[in-house]
């Protein structure tokens, strides 16, 4: 069996224009309730899917995407 993907990050350089069509491409939840208005991404998604965030691009990269890959030791 494969490694899972357990979260997902998607880094921009406008990170509020990115959670706007983010959010409504998906029909996803993003709370920005936090100093750095990191969007905690709630994909709504009980049985598949897993949830992510979207955030400000604050080391001038342009911007990427990351996966996060749980890998077992065992």
């Amino acid at each position: 069996m494969g490694c899972p993907v357990v979260h997902f990050e998607i880094i921009s350089e406008d990170a509020e224009k990115a959670q706007a069509f983010y959010g409504d491409l998906f029909g996803w939840d993003i709370d920005v309730d936090n100093p750095m208005n990191y969007g905690m991404v709630d994909t709504e998604s009980d049985e598949k899917g897993i949830n992510g965030g979207i955030g400000e691009d604050m080391a001038d990269t342009g911007g990427h995407l990351t996966f996060y890959v749980e890998k077992s030791l065992l």
